[in-house]
């Protein structure tokens, strides 16, 4: 509705008719280095597309494993970023199948990724490292934490994420602690 203008414009209109609303979504094409990894939760677990949990949890691995490609690489963890999104698969909408990709921030990449990919079994285990080599209850500076995803600090636990991570390098059980369980 109308309402005063909070700064008047340089025509001296100190009031707002309320006009039309417009809906507007901005976006840009930005051309990078991309890697896919697929994590298969095997038959007997699920990550429910959509849920708290699934969004935790790979929240959470793809902060570590971008994160440990950049540590591996000896490059700044602003130079990789990583997301997660729900496989494109059936085993992806019976929450069997997820996704993670990394992407270099650089435009154009500046293949960082696709080192980082050359050395997977060295990107994993630094992954597991960043998430059992601290002491903190779900995550912190020393180990996942940083001002760049200081946005999905609440969405980061490193113990329920190497669940996961167990599940998928070893076909093992989960196991996650009854305090953790908890909070």
């Amino acid at each position: 509705g109308a309402h005063k203008k909070p700064y008047p414009n340089h025509r001296g209109e100190a009031n707002c008719d309320g006009g039309h609303p417009v809906q507007l979504v901005l976006g840009n094409t930005f051309r990078t280095d991309v890697a896919l990894f697929r994590f298969d939760l095997g038959p007997d677990y699920r990550l429910k597309p959509g849920s708290a949990t699934a969004d935790i949890v790979m929240t959470t691995l793809a902060e570590a494993m971008s994160s440990a490609a950049a540590d591996i690489l000896d490059v700044d963890r602003g130079d990789v970023s990583g997301e997660h999104r729900v496989a494109m698969s059936s085993g992806g909408r019976e929450g069997r199948e997820v996704d993670i990709f990394l992407y270099d921030l650089a435009a154009g990449g500046a293949g960082y990724v696709r080192a980082a990919v050359s050395q997977t079994a060295k990107l994993l285990k630094r992954t597991r490292a960043l998430l059992t080599a601290c002491d903190c209850t779900h995550s912190c500076y020393q180990c996942l934490r940083s001002y760049q995803n200081r946005y999905h600090h609440p969405k980061l636990h490193r113990k329920l994420a190497l669940a996961v991570l167990d599940i998928c390098e070893h076909a093992a059980a989960p196991t996650v602690e009854e305090s953790v369980e908890d909070t």
